[in-house]
């Protein structure tokens, strides 16, 4: 697939241009073939002019490159492989001149390519994307498809070496924003899959273990997010962090996702896939929700998900599942067609959703079911109706795209937080979990600095009304707060607890998140509370209490002071349920 990508670019480009590989085996192409680079070192050379393409490379620095101690002669060899690589990039130049592709000036040479015909320069261009906010799974998948392989393999000396150092982080980096993408968008079983060979093949990489953690946890595996904490090397702040919060909670159950009508439509596709076998084609215009219909049917369950992609017309290779899912057929290729009928020829169970297409004929005839999406209802569109009404708060665009979306909720809150700088959603779940209506001062105590939450304001995700603030739309703080594995949710409350009590904040307020984050009740906690019991509502303060005197790291001290109060407030009332 990547050598089509080549083809496709270099037919654009001309058959005149030079296109450099360096991610895998060194290549030099020119409209689609291979030219002879030769011996290592006049890879390591090509390797070096390509890094730094469209600027003048030292002759110190192609000798630092090439060797560690140069001989006596290296600036002679130098001077062959600069030669060697003319006659193959242009065998017509005059002898004895300069060439026009790779030019000599005073200080060194200059290989004249584009930043495009660059597989590495199009590589840091691709990865300073895919580390944005904003950045989504296409702009990661498009820069690992680069890859052919080790980098610059086979090519001696330190610039060589260097380099592969560095891509290599770069790959696994790519890999591991991949999986976190992939658990955002409610895929944590299929990041899971990816994660687990690389994490055998690097135990060391902390950061690779954290996400495969979380994504085993988000996936409803935490007792194996657990064995991976103990099957690797070094534990860090963040893995044992990860490892508490997995230990004192489970999942949250999904958040209802808002799907609209097709009663008939899903239950035809549940009974469809309850047992996977043979092909179900899904068929519907553009906007009868196809996509939501897969989504509302089939998320959380063992399947591979290939969506094929409108710029290419490729689908990529399915991994290991029960069932795999193929969206947006309609833009499907030569290539994507043949490889569902591969599929199928193996026995793979197929579910595929498109627009209507005549030229897929060859691929529909193999439907086992075929489910065909017209106009919603009348009392389906009042119902979406009615959601946009409730829902929006009053936002245009919320509004405009919960019709778009055919009234799912889920999927328009999770869109505009998808929207958002990372940063920022990491304050706004803080303010999320402090409840509906809370002050502006508690808001800065959790979430400290106004620069974030001018911002807020300014995307009209949160709304300042006196001296409170509130969200926009309650499914996006509902999404925010459900959205959160519950072990993560109890290490946050924690964390709340002790900056509301910081900030002096109401007594109750910072009860309740230490009872919400099942918080140890020795040290700031303990002080606290020792200071604070008579400021509690009294079914509070029982609560506290007995989650206090329950725990086995309070101080005789404190154990003793907080018994006699506990049985004080007993004495006083009924005493409240057991919580």
């Amino acid at each position: 697939m990547l050598g089509d990508r080549v083809l496709r670019a270099e037919g654009v480009r001309g058959v005149g241009t030079l296109w450099a590989g360096l991610l895998g085996p060194v290549e030099a192409r020119r409209g689609g073939v291979a030219l002879p680079l030769g011996s290592a070192g006049r890879q390591a050379v090509f390797a070096i002019l390509a890094m730094g393409a469209g600027q003048v490379v030292t002759r110190t620095r192609l000798v630092d490159g090439l060797w560690e101690r140069p001989p006596a002669s290296a600036a002679r060899i130098i001077q062959t492989y600069i030669g060697d690589l003319r006659r193959v990039f242009e065998p017509d130049r005059v002898r004895w001149t300069s060439g026009h592709l790779l030019r000599t000036t005073e200080s060194g040479y200059v290989l004249d390519l584009s930043d495009d015909d660059v597989d590495v320069r199009v590589l840091d261009r691709l990865y300073a994307r895919a580390r944005t906010a904003s950045a989504d799974l296409a702009v990661v998948d498009e820069a690992l498809a680069l890859w052919r392989g080790e980098p610059l393999s086979g090519v001696p000396g330190p610039f060589a070496e260097g380099q592969r150092t560095r891509l290599t982080e770069t790959r696994l980096a790519l890999v591991e924003q991949r999986a976190r993408l992939l658990v955002d968008a409610d895929r944590a079983g299929d990041a899971a899959a990816e994660l687990t060979v690389l994490t055998t093949r690097y135990p060391e990489r902390e950061s690779l273990r954290l996400v495969l953690m979380t994504a085993l946890a988000a996936s409803g595996r935490p007792a194996r997010a657990i064995e991976v904490f103990h099957e690797g090397g070094r534990t860090g702040d963040d893995l044992r962090a990860l490892h508490e919060r997995l230990l004192v909670g489970t999942q949250p159950a999904r958040v209802h996702s808002g799907y609209v009508g097709r009663t008939a439509e899903v239950a035809a596709l549940r009974a469809a896939t309850a047992r996977p076998a043979g092909l179900v084609w899904v068929e519907g215009a553009a906007g009868m929700g196809k996509s939501a219909l897969l989504r509302e049917v089939l998320e959380g369950a063992p399947v591979a998900w290939c969506a094929v992609s409108e710029r290419t017309g490729e689908v990529a290779e399915a991994q290991p599942a029960d069932l795999v899912v193929v969206d947006d057929a309609h833009w499907a290729g030569e290539n994507a067609i043949r490889r569902c009928l591969r599929w199928l020829a193996e026995g793979v169970p197929l579910v595929v959703a498109t627009r209507p297409r005549a030229d897929l004929a060859v691929l529909r005839e193999h439907a086992t079911r075929v489910i065909t999406l017209g106009p919603l209802a009348d009392a389906d569109i009042a119902t979406i109706a009615d959601a946009v009404v409730r829902e929006s708060g009053g936002s245009p665009g919320f509004a405009t795209a919960l019709v778009a979306a055919a009234g799912n909720v889920e999927q328009v809150a999770k869109a505009k937080i998808g929207s958002l700088p990372g940063v920022l959603v990491e304050r706004l779940r803080r303010v999320a979990l402090l409840g509906v209506d809370p002050t502006r001062a508690e808001v800065l105590a959790t979430a400290p600095g106004v620069e974030w939450l001018a911002d807020a304001l300014a995307a009209d995700v949160l709304r300042a009304s006196g001296d409170h603030v509130r969200f926009a739309q309650r499914s996006v703080q509902r999404i925010l707060v459900e959205g959160l594995p519950r072990a993560v949710r109890v290490v946050l409350h924690r964390e709340l607890a002790k900056d509301l009590a910081a900030a002096a904040a109401p007594a109750d307020l910072v009860a309740a998140h230490l009872l919400d984050g099942v918080a140890p009740m020795h040290g700031w906690a303990s002080d606290w509370l020792a200071d604070n019991v008579d400021a509690l509502t009294p079914d509070l303060a029982v609560r506290l209490l007995r989650h206090a005197v329950d725990q086995d790291s309070l101080s005789a001290h404190a154990r003793t002071a907080f018994t006699a109060a506990l049985v004080g407030l007993l004495l006083a009332g009924d005493p409240p349920p057991p919580s």
